[in-house]
C-alpha cells in the first residue's frame, strides 16, 4: 500500500475527548469505546483509505486517555483489518466500512459482537464435530425446519435471524452436551444481534449474497446428516468467518 508523505493536516475533531462520553473505570472499557469511536470516525469520512492516522500521543490528549487504552483500541482495529500499522511510520487507514454497520449495530456493541464471532468459532466448530457423530433424525429434522424457514426468508426478502439462530442453536442441541447449548444460551442476545446485523447488510445487497450464507448451512447440515465430524467442524467454522468477512466487506478498500 502507497503511504501518504504527511499526515499534517489529518486531526481529530474537536472536542475529541468528549466522543467518549462518561468515562469507565476499567481500561478494557475504555479501549472498547475507543476503537468505536476511531472506527466511526473512519466510516463517517474523517480519515480517509490510504491515510495516516493521529499518533499514539495526539489520539490520547484528543481522547483523554493513556497510552495502554489507544495500543488496545489500535491493535484491535488492526486486528478487523480496518486499519494497518507500520514500524516507524504510523498507523493507516485500509478499510472504511459502510455507515450502515454502525446504525444496524447496538450503540456501542460492534467489539463485543466481533469478539463474539471469535468465541463462536470454536464452540460452534466444535459442537457441530460432536453433532456429526451424535445427531438423532429428531435432531436432523429439527436443522431442516430451521432451513426451511430460511429459505422463506430467502423468498420473501425477510431477515430471518430468527430462523437462523434455530438453525445453530440445533446443531448445539445435536451435540449432546449441555455445556455447549449453556455456552451459547449465555451469547444467545450478542449472537441475535450480529445475525440482526449480517442478514440486514445481507437483505441490503443482493440476493446472491443470502442464498451464498444458506449454501453455508446447507454444507454443516449435510456433513452432519452425513456423520462426517471434521466436515461439519470445519464447515461451521468456514460459515462463521466468512460471516464475519462479508459483514465487514461492506467497505471502500484499499
Amino acid at each position: 500500500m502507497a503511504l501518504p508523505p504527511s499526515s499534517s493536516s489529518l486531526r481529530l475533531p474537536r472536542g475529541g475527548s468528549q466522543l467518549l462520553g462518561a468515562k469507565a473505570t476499567r481500561a478494557p472499557r475504555l479501549a472498547e469505546q475507543l476503537y468505536t469511536q476511531i472506527y466511526k470516525l473512519i466510516t463517517a469520512g474523517h480519515f480517509a483509505v490510504n491515510s495516516k492516522l493521529p499518533s499514539e500521543a495526539e489520539l490520547c490528549e484528543a481522547f483523554g486517555v493513556s497510552r495502554p487504552v489507544v495500543r488496545e483500541a489500535m491493535s484491535r482495529l488492526h486486528a478487523d483489518g480496518v486499519v494497518e500499522t507500520q514500524r516507524g511510520a504510523g498507523s493507516f487507514v485500509r478499510l472504511r466500512h459502510d455507515a450502515e454497520l454502525f446504525k444496524l449495530a447496538p450503540i456501542g456493541g460492534l467489539p463485543d459482537l466481533l469478539r463474539c464471532m471469535e468465541l463462536r468459532s470454536a464452540i460452534e466448530g466444535d459442537a457441530a464435530f460432536l453433532a456429526a457423530s451424535r445427531r438423532t433424525e429428531e435432531d436432523l429434522g429439527e436443522m431442516r425446519g430451521a432451513l426451511d424457514e430460511l429459505a422463506q426468508a430467502i423468498e420473501t426478502r425477510q431477515i430471518g435471524h430468527a430462523a437462523d439462530l434455530r438453525f445453530h442453536q440445533a446443531v448445539a442441541v445435536a451435540c449432546r452436551n449441555d455445556l455447549f447449548t449453556n455456552c451459547l444460551q449465555a451469547l444467545s442476545t450478542q449472537i441475535f444481534d450480529f445475525m440482526r446485523v449480517m442478514r440486514s447488510l445481507a437483505l441490503s445487497s443482493t440476493h446472491a449474497r443470502l442464498r451464498m450464507v444458506q449454501d453455508e448451512h446447507v454444507q454443516i447440515y449435510r456433513a452432519i446428516l452425513e456423520e462426517d465430524p471434521d466436515r461439519a467442524r470445519q464447515a461451521m467454522r468456514q460459515h462463521i468467518a466468512n460471516s464475519k468477512s462479508r459483514t465487514l466487506a461492506d467497505t471502500v478498500a484499499t
